[in-house]
C-alpha cells in the first residue's frame, strides 16, 4: 500500500461534447470530469463554450514530428499543457518513424519540453507492423506488441 495513486482522465473534446448533449445529468459529467486530473484533447484554440470555464488540462494532439514543429512553431494555443504524440501505421506518421517509434518519441518529448510542454506517448499497436511482421503475424498484433517492448523502452 503506501503509495497513493493518481487516476488521470484522457478524453477528446468530441467525445466530452457528445457526453453533454446525449445525458439528460449534465451535472453529473460535469462532476465526474471537471477537475484539474482530465485532459481533454481538442483541436481548437479555444474549448468549446460547453466546457470553456472548467478546469481541465488541455492537451493538442500530433501525428509526427513535422506535425508537431509545425504546430509549435505556430504557437501553442492558450491554456494548453500536454502534448499527445499519436504515431500510427498510417500516412499521417512518416515511414521513418513507424520504422523508429522510440527515437520519433524521443525526440518529441525533447521539443515538447522546449516549449514548456508534457508529452504523452501513444504509439498505436499497429506499429508492430513495421517493427515485426513475422511476430505479428504469428502472434497478432496486440500480443506481438507486448511482447516486443516498445511501451517499456519508451
Amino acid at each position: 500500500m503506501g503509495r497513493e495513486m493518481t487516476v488521470h482522465w484522457l478524453i477528446t473534446a468530441g467525445a466530452l461534447l457528445q457526453l453533454l448533449s446525449l445525458t439528460p445529468d449534465k451535472a453529473f459529467v460535469a462532476r465526474e470530469l471537471d477537475h484539474p486530473l482530465t485532459v481533454v484533447i481538442s483541436p481548437w484554440r479555444h474549448p468549446p463554450s460547453a466546457i470553456s470555464a472548467w478546469q481541465v488540462g488541455r492537451a493538442i494532439s500530433v501525428t509526427s514530428l513535422p506535425d508537431l514543429k509545425r504546430t509549435l512553431d505556430a504557437g501553442v494555443p492558450p491554456g494548453v499543457r500536454f502534448v499527445v504524440f499519436d504515431i500510427e501505421r498510417w500516412p499521417l506518421t512518416p515511414a521513418s518513424e513507424q520504422r523508429h517509434p522510440v527515437q520519433a518519441v524521443r525526440k518529441a518529448v525533447q521539443f515538447a519540453h522546449d516549449h514548456g510542454l508534457l508529452l504523452i506517448a501513444a504509439p498505436a499497436t499497429d506499429l508492430i507492423w513495421g517493427l515485426d511482421p513475422a511476430a505479428a503475424r504469428r502472434e497478432g498484433q496486440y500480443e506481438a506488441f507486448v511482447r516486443s517492448g516498445l511501451a517499456r523502452r519508451i
